[in-house]
C-alpha cells in the first residue's frame, strides 16, 4: 500500500477504489441508502414506506400475526364443531361443513401465504416484485397479509352464517314465545354483523371471543328445554 508521510493511503489508491466501486455499479447515497446498479435498497432496518426493503424481523412479525389469527380461527371452528347441538341432536351436515372449512383453511390459504414469504430471498429491485427472487417491498408483504386476512374473514363469516341459518330454521319451527325469541335472536345476529363490519378496527382475538359469546348465547337458547324457555325473560 502506498502511504503518505502521515501514514495515510495515497490519493492514487483512493481514486482506484472509487473507480472500482463505480465499475460494479455500487454507490452509497447521502441519506444512507445503497444503490447496486441503480437498484436502490432503501431503509432495510426499519421499513416504513411502501418502497422500503423489508427485513427478516418485519416479515417474521407479520407472519406470526397472521399465523395467530389462523390458529385462533381454527380453534373457534373446532370448538363449534364439538359443541353445536340443537335440542340435543347433532347437526351432522353442519359439522361436516365446519370440518371442510377448517381443512380448507389449514391446507390451502395459510401455507400458500407462507410459501410466498419463503420465496423472498434475494435483492433485485425496489419496485413491486414480480419474480420469486425479487426483493420484497413493505407494500408487497402488507398486501399479501391483507389478502390473507380477507380469506380468514370470509371463512369465519361463512361459518357463522351456516350456524345462524340452521338456528333460524329451528326457531321458525318452534311455537314457544316465537315472537320474543325471534326478536332476541335478531338482536344477536345484528350484533354479530356489526362486529364483522369493524373486524379490522379492533383486536382480532378479542373479536373471536365476542363472536363466540354471541353464538354460545344463541345455542343456549335453542338447547334450553321448552318448559324453561316458556318462562324465560326477554
Amino acid at each position: 500500500m502506498s502511504l503518505d508521510k502521515f501514514g495515510r493511503a495515497s490519493e492514487v489508491r483512493k481514486s482506484r477504489n472509487l473507480v472500482a466501486s463505480a465499475s460494479i455499479g455500487l454507490a452509497h447515497t447521502p441519506d444512507g441508502d445503497t444503490d447496486i446498479e441503480n437498484l436502490k435498497v432503501c431503509n432495510v432496518k426499519t421499513p416504513t414506506l411502501n418502497t422500503d426493503a423489508v427485513n427478516k424481523g418485519y416479515v417474521d412479525q407479520h407472519l406470526r400475526n397472521v399465523s395467530n389469527e389462523v390458529i385462533n380461527n381454527k380453534q373457534i371452528l373446532s370448538q363449534h364443531e364439538k359443541q353445536i347441538k340443537l335440542h340435543g341432536n347433532d347437526v351432522n351436515g353442519l359439522t361436516k361443513q365446519l370440518h371442510d372449512l377448517k381443512e380448507e383453511l389449514h391446507t390451502t390459504k395459510f401455507p400458500t401465504f407462507e410459501k410466498h414469504l419463503n420465496e423472498i430471498n434475494e435483492f433485485i429491485s425496489r419496485n413491486p416484485p414480480t419474480a420469486s427472487k425479487h426483493m420484497a417491498t413493505k407494500k408487497y408483504v402488507d398486501d399479501v397479509i391483507v389478502i390473507t386476512k380477507k380469506f380468514i374473514r370470509a371463512d369465519l363469516k361463512k361459518e357463522v352464517t351456516m350456524f345462524t341459518d340452521e338456528l333460524n330454521d329451528k326457531i321458525k319451527t318452534s311455537n314457544v314465545n316465537l315472537t320474543q325469541l325471534n326478536i332476541l335472536y335478531q338482536n344477536h345476529i345484528d350484533d354479530i354483523n356489526r362486529k364483522f363490519d369493524i373486524l379490522y378496527k379492533k383486536d382480532f382475538k378479542q373479536l373471536h371471543d365476542d363472536l363466540t359469546t354471541q353464538i354460545n348465547n344463541l345455542k343456549s337458547l335453542v338447547m334450553m328445554p321448552k318448559e324453561n324457555l316458556m318462562h324465560t325473560e326477554f
